[in-house]
């Protein structure tokens, strides 16, 4: 008898499985109706074959899933049927971990198997420590100290080290030459003598604001802060005669003339009403080149009050405009914001990128070399010590050892001694006639021994590095030999 879903069986049989029933099912039908019977052995078995296979995989695929949740759920506690029982009815069969069982009432239970008893781990082995590997010295003369932690020393913590900007974005500009003053006596001339309601006034007052604009810069950079500061009072009166005058509303560079006078207020340390200008510019004049240093002013304005998130907001505005000159500071200032958020390897991209944007002397070589120093500062929180070296020359072959050291030192202040002396080793290993070498041999043999925990360790200094090494290891309560 065939069935569907509810497996009935005379006594003596076993009942098979639906997919069995089904392909027995279809024949039969086929017999009874005087159809060609499929026997799966002509040459129609090759055209139905896949089919047949994807059906047995789909079946092993389902039974595997029953049997995986069933032994996640665990057995049920009893069933209306019984294993190899015809009193109760057949079909249903425990999980693999579990034994088929009668209560005392008859119904088929399943009961799960004793559980074999776990092995004793056997005691581990004890632990061999290696001896620290010799480390390499340098082909300069050398002599061997010891150093031993003497009964009040102790382990110095680490360092905070601040990532400050060491530049600020006027100091990027080019060198100005001295420019004669007469130039200016003839722009006093000629605004004297021209009515406002001329369109040439206002031309003649802001070139005059940016001649003393130029001259403030000069001198400061001279290093005589009463003419720079004379200077600067003289521009901004210009500037302001001509964004403060009705007149001149429709001059075609007022856009420039608030961006000259809002900087300059700034650079006063007004800061309140540089801010007020360089609004009214972004305002007014959506469209002017000017606009993304007006967004870098406010960005470093919020980046020196520490408001990481405005001054974020502020620098990825800059950075809509690929082409602006204020693009490659906002991108430096970028990284230091990631960095002060601790996102230590936005700010390694960041600061990658200004390298590159700098190399050929695109660049002032003061905006590159910071943005070194600030990517080998963020290596040191997240970078391998042995793979430094690979990295910085990558950034810049040129300063590459330069950076790995600057590394090593950073490692120092942080008291981050393992990995410093991974440096230094490595720097000597490969560099062993560098002229720097004594001045690494003797950082490796400090870093080596505050690694070690300040325990007895014999270690090679320059004999020109000695009393350097006395004096340190004075100051620091460690007895040398």
């Amino acid at each position: 008898m065939f069935y569907w879903k509810s497996p009935m069986t005379p006594e003596g049989l076993y009942p098979d499985h639906d997919f069995i029933c089904l392909m027995k099912l279809k024949p039969t039908l086929r017999y009874t109706k005087g159809d060609k019977l499929i026997t799966h052995l002509g040459a129609e078995y090759s055209t139905r074959l896949g089919v047949v296979r994807h059906l047995i995989l789909a079946t092993l695929a389902l039974a595997t899933l029953v049997a995986t949740r069933e032994a996640a759920a665990g057995p049920p506690t009893g069933y209306q049927c019984s294993p190899g029982s015809t009193k109760m009815g057949v079909g249903c069969v425990c999980p693999s971990r579990y034994t088929s069982e009668q209560d005392g009432e008859g119904t088929a239970v399943c009961r799960a198997k004793p559980s074999a008893p776990r092995p004793v781990p056997r005691s581990p082995s004890p632990v061999v420590v290696a001896p620290p590997p010799r480390l390499p010295v340098v082909r300069a003369p050398t002599a061997k100290i010891t150093l031993a932690a003497s009964g009040s020393w102790k382990l110095a913590a680490g360092s905070s080290l601040e990532l400050k900007p060491d530049i600020d974005r006027f100091s990027l500009a080019s060198p100005l030459g001295l420019i004669r003053s007469e130039q200016g006596q003839i722009l006093e001339d000629l605004i004297e003598s021209t009515l406002d309601s001329e369109a040439e006034k206002a031309d003649y007052l802001f070139r005059l604001a940016e001649l003393y604009g130029q001259q403030s810069r000069y001198w400061r950079e001279k290093g005589d802060p009463v003419k720079a500061k004379d200077y600067l009072v003289k521009a901004n009166k210009s500037y302001s005669a001509v964004v403060g005058n009705a007149a001149f509303r429709n001059f075609p560079k007022l856009d420039s003339a608030l961006f000259g006078h809002a900087t300059l207020l700034e650079q006063s340390r007004y800061s309140l009403e540089a801010r007020k200008a360089y609004e009214r510019l972004i305002k007014d004049f959506p469209n002017s080149k000017h606009v993304p240093d007006a967004y870098l002013a406010f960005a470093d304005y919020f980046f020196a009050s520490n408001d990481l998130p405005n001054a974020e907001t502020y620098y990825l505005k800059v950075l809509k405009y690929p082409t602006s000159t204020a693009y490659v500071f906002a991108t430096y200032k970028q990284a230091f914001v990631h960095y002060r958020a601790q996102r230590y390897q936005e700010a390694i991209e960041m600061f990658f990128k200004v390298v590159e944007l700098g190399k050929g002397g695109k660049q002032p070589a003061t905006l590159v070399r910071s943005a070194q120093q600030g990517f080998v500062r963020a290596y040191a929180e997240i970078g391998k010590p042995d793979m430094a070296y690979p990295a910085f020359h990558r950034l810049d072959a040129a300063q590459a050892v330069t950076m790995e050291a600057e590394l090593g030192s950073i490692y120092v202040a942080l008291a981050r001694h393992d990995k410093a002396a991974i440096v230094y080793a490595a720097l000597i290993t490969d560099r062993p006639d560098d002229d720097r070498g004594c001045a690494w041999q003797s950082a490796l043999a400090r870093a080596s021994f505050l690694a070690g925990g300040g325990q007895l360790r014999t270690v090679d200094v320059c004999v020109s590095e000695i009393d350097s090494t006395k004096t340190w290891a004075r100051t620091n309560s460690i007895d040398i030999k």
